[in-house]
């Protein structure tokens, strides 16, 4: 193959890397917002289907049997803990006529917590929503995860990133809907793992 066809080849498959590589990111940024309810005017304190933010650096360290604090803003299902996911708590949320419902999930292997959104009744289009995961400290926001943005939509479906949630009292968590322009449309009961 003469000189000028292998450069040729060569540019073609470094610009097709690229846009492999590339792509899922520019596609990442463009339905996701990191807005947390502390920057929203509507709130007064804080903290596609899925979740994108930025994974931690040790999020390969969170997997069923090796739960804890590194298990914070992970993807419970790329950690494989939503594999042990079970149903703990639900809060009902209307926008207009649309019948939402928030639950909580609690992963018995990793003890990890996150939110999922589920449509009831009506459109499935949660627009400019919010979904939250909240794990509080004696009744105070310890942390939060959350997915949504003011200029899009969820769907039925979406889920959050996962918090670590250890057993005792002191720690509880529950799922949140809000709207950016409305405020909170519902949560669920606050939970915690009697383990």
């Amino acid at each position: 193959m003469p000189k000028h066809r292998i450069g040729a080849v060569f540019t073609a498959f470094a610009a097709v890397a690229a846009c492999a590589l590339w792509a899922p990111a520019a596609a990442q940024a463009a339905t996701t917002s990191h807005m947390s309810l502390a920057h929203h005017p509507l709130a007064s304190s804080a903290a596609a289907p899925g979740h994108r933010s930025p994974p931690r650096d040790n999020w390969w360290q969170c997997s069923p049997g090796l739960g804890g604090y590194q298990c914070d803003h992970t993807d419970p299902y790329q950690t494989g803990c939503a594999s042990s996911g079970v149903f703990k708590a639900s809060g009902n949320a209307w926008l207009g006529s649309e019948h939402w419902q928030v639950q909580l999930y609690y992963s018995t292997a990793c003890g990890t917590v996150w939110s999922r959104l589920q449509l009831l009744s009506g459109a499935n289009n949660c627009w400019a929503c919010l979904l939250q995961v909240q794990r509080y400290y004696y009744g105070s926001n310890d942390a939060h995860s959350e997915v949504g943005s003011a200029d899009g939509s969820l769907y039925s479906g979406a889920w959050t990133d996962q918090l670590y949630l250890p057993c005792g009292g002191s720690m509880t968590g529950a799922s949140d809907l809000w709207h950016y322009w409305y405020g909170p449309l519902g949560n669920s009961n606050s939970w915690n793992p009697g383990c």
